[in-house]
């Protein structure tokens, strides 16, 4: 995948968050979204790195690693 086939793919799955914390409605949802909102830069670029590492799906520590490496801790 491109980075802006990835920033779409974020955008679509931020979009679909948003829409089921609305329905929910609890301040726990609307900080996650804010949170990942705010993030999305970070979080294109981390998921890029792990769309072309060739072991697929990734495991738990890479994805750790990847999220780290733009700046998020787990």
């Amino acid at each position: 995948m491109t980075d802006d086939e990835v920033r779409t793919a974020v955008r679509a799955t931020l979009a679909v968050l948003t829409q089921l914390a609305q329905r929910t409605r609890t301040p726990a949802d609307d900080l996650l979204v804010q949170l990942l909102r705010q993030n999305e830069g970070r979080l294109v670029t981390a998921i890029a790195d792990l769309l072309r590492d060739p072991a697929q799906p990734p495991t738990a520590e890479r994805v750790t690693a990847a999220l780290a490496a733009v700046g998020i801790r787990a």
